[in-house]
């Protein structure tokens, strides 16, 4: 069920097992329904799935740090 995988999952990212979750549909076409509907909300009302984003790169996203280059201007 979708609160049973939600229990799991959330246990998996409390204990740092992993830090996010992807989901793709070209693997599981027939249940991507059922994962955007039923698990996705699970998982963001307890808190371990993302429900926006934080910037506009998919760097920002991951909380990674601007290029060497980028940097580098900045501090110029």
């Amino acid at each position: 069920t979708p609160t049973s995988l939600a229990d799991k999952f959330t246990r998996f990212a409390r204990h740092g097992a992993v830090h996010g979750f992807n989901i793709t549909p070209y693997l599981i076409p027939d249940g991507l329904d059922d994962i955007v509907d039923l698990l996705v909300p699970e998982l963001q009302e307890r808190g371990v799935y993302r429900t926006e984003y934080t910037g506009t790169t998919l760097r920002e996203h991951l909380g990674l740090r601007p290029p060497l280059s980028r940097r580098l201007e900045q501090a110029s």
